[in-house]
C-alpha cells in the first residue's frame, strides 16, 4: 500500500496525530508500519519518535496479561509488565523479546530489530489482536522472569 501525503497535511506529524485520533475505532494499526515508512519517505527519511497516544493504546490492549508501565527512552518507549522489562515502541510499532516459549507458540510472527543495531525482536503487526498480543506478553515475561539475574559490576 502506499500513499501519498495529503495537502489537508502540513507535515507527517499533523498527519500521524489525525490518524491517532482515531483510536481503536479503525482497524488502521496493522498497517501503520508501512503508513511510518511513507510518512519517513515525505519528510525526507528522518525518523519519527513515537507518540504516547500509540502506547496507551498498545498499554490498554495489553491490560489483562498485568500491570503494563512505559518508560519514555530516548523519544521512544519502554514496556514492562509486572516490573518486567518485555518489549519497546519504536515509530509507533510495538517490538517484545524472543524467547524459545514465545516463539514455541508462535512461530510465525514475524521478527525485526526495533532499530538499527538492534536485535532481533518479535514484531507485532497487529496491535488490535488483543488475545495474541496478551498471551505472547504473559508467556514472555515468564519466561524472561526465569531467566537468572545478571549482575552488573
Amino acid at each position: 500500500m502506499q500513499i501519498g501525503l495529503p495537502e489537508a497535511f502540513p507535515d507527517a506529524d499533523s498527519l500521524l496525530r489525525w490518524v491517532l485520533t482515531c483510536g481503536g475505532k479503525v482497524a488502521l494499526w496493522a498497517h501503520l508500519g508501512e503508513l511510518t515508512k511513507t510518512l519517513q519517505t515525505a519528510t525526507g527519511g528522518i525518523d519519527m519518535a513515537s507518540h504516547q497516544d500509540f502506547v496507551d493504546y498498545v498499554a490498554e490492549q495489553l491490560r489483562e496479561a498485568g500491570t503494563i508501565r512505559s518508560r519514555k527512552m530516548f523519544g521512544e518507549y519502554g514496556l514492562y509488565c509486572d516490573g518486567i522489562f518485555f518489549a519497546v515502541i519504536c515509530t509507533d510499532q510495538l517490538f517484545i523479546k524472543i524467547t524459545p516459549a514465545g516463539e514455541a507458540v508462535f512461530p510465525n510472527l514475524p521478527k525485526a530489530p526495533p532499530y538499527e543495531g538492534a536485535n532481533d525482536y518479535i514484531w507485532v503487526e497487529d496491535v488490535d489482536d488483543r488475545d495474541t498480543m496478551t498471551a505472547l506478553t504473559r508467556l514472555t515475561c515468564l519466561a524472561l522472569q526465569a531467566q537468572p539475574k545478571h549482575r552488573r559490576k
